[in-house]
């Protein structure tokens, strides 16, 4: 609901959108912002408290020419990419190719239904962090949830095909706080 809401909130196409929050690199969030902007800057993972590098994020988005969004994304994951207590993960996203990445997936996810229904996510690449009483994630990578459900070698290669089209920039560190980073292609999804 809130993605619908805030789709229909901006009255126009915006050249883009940075999220400076916590895992908004959803294959969800994206989907529903497509028409909404041509570009997203997001997180598969929690953001730090002090968030993207402000003291360079104006000059690289109010460029007179053109923003440069992936400058803003970059100075980002190198401001945390040493960081031995955070990490970071980050996306550049180009809602325009979102179409090739869905046309990839939507046979994948009818033909694996019923394996991606029945995965519990523990052999999955997580991006949140268990956080108090819970005791589940609900924000797994796209392309592993794939793999665990049983896609060939070949279905995963064009899978990375459209990732590769879709995502300008994509970074992440060995890890984020306790979250082991193994397997990111830098769009994250629930496990439905």
């Amino acid at each position: 609901l809130f993605r619908s809401d805030l789709a229909a909130a901006i009255p126009y196409k915006l050249d883009y959108i940075l999220f400076d929050a916590c895992l908004m690199a959803t294959v969800e969030v994206a989907w529903e912002l497509r028409n909404t902007c041509s570009y997203l800057a997001v997180s598969p993972c929690e953001i730090p408290a002090a968030g993207f590098d402000y003291s360079t994020l104006t000059e690289h988005l109010l460029k007179p020419e053109v923003p440069d969004l992936k400058g803003a994304c970059v100075d980002y994951f190198a401001r945390y990419e040493n960081d031995s207590v955070y990490g970071a993960t980050i996306a550049m996203i180009d809602c325009g190719a979102l179409q090739g990445l869905a046309e990839v997936c939507r046979p994948l996810f009818a033909r694996y239904r019923d394996a991606i229904r029945s995965l519990d996510g523990s052999n999955v690449q997580v991006y949140d962090r268990i956080m108090g009483s819970k005791d589940y994630y609900a924000f797994f990578d796209l392309k592993d949830l794939l793999r665990e459900a049983g896609a060939s070698a070949s279905e995963l290669a064009d899978v990375q095909s459209a990732l590769d089209a879709a995502l300008v920039y994509e970074a992440h560190t060995a890890r984020f706080i306790n979250v082991r980073l193994d397997r990111c292609c830098g769009l994250a999804m629930y496990l439905p």
